[in-house]
């Protein structure tokens, strides 16, 4: 975690490029749970819809929405960067193959991404790693509350 949001070009072409790998990584991961195309991919779209809106709306409470761009980019290839290394571990488990060794592997993904999060509204925001760290967790429970609202699993609704 070297580099900080700003470091990233502001590119259009660089956040299409991400959110294209998210969407598709995301994909893959809900669907390799869920088994259903469709609802992979709404699901996988409404949470990068989630983390593009959540990061504007963050900039715009802290004054700093001139970041987006680079925030943007910068959140999105990190968690697709994440989720593309945790899915080999995702797609065992789902495979109903379980142990404490993915289980743990798929926490420290959790924790890792919680903490990249973390790192980048810490930059974004000039602020310290422990309010980045609170944002983080603030975030992703908002964006999995909205999910579950709209998009429950089909065999939950």
């Amino acid at each position: 975690m070297q580099r900080q949001p700003q470091d990233f070009p502001a590119s259009g072409f660089l956040l299409v490029l991400v959110a294209a790998m998210h969407v598709g990584l995301g994909f893959l991961g809900h669907l390799a749970a869920s088994g259903l195309p469709l609802y992979s991919l709404g699901r996988s779209s409404l949470g990068l819809v989630l983390v593009l809106a959540g990061s504007w709306l963050m900039l715009a409470i802290f004054g700093k929405r001139t970041r987006w761009l680079q925030t943007s980019i910068a959140l999105v290839g990190g968690e697709a960067l994440i989720g593309a290394m945790s899915l080999p571990f995702l797609f065992v488990v789902t495979q109903g193959i379980s142990n404490i060794f993915l289980e743990l592997s798929l926490l420290l993904f959790l924790v890792w991404n919680i903490a990249f999060i973390g790192h980048v509204w810490r930059h974004a925001l000039e602020t310290s790693m422990f309010i980045g760290i609170v944002l983080a967790l603030g975030l992703i429970v908002w964006y999995a509350w909205i999910e579950i609202q709209l998009l429950p699993f089909p065999g939950d609704a």
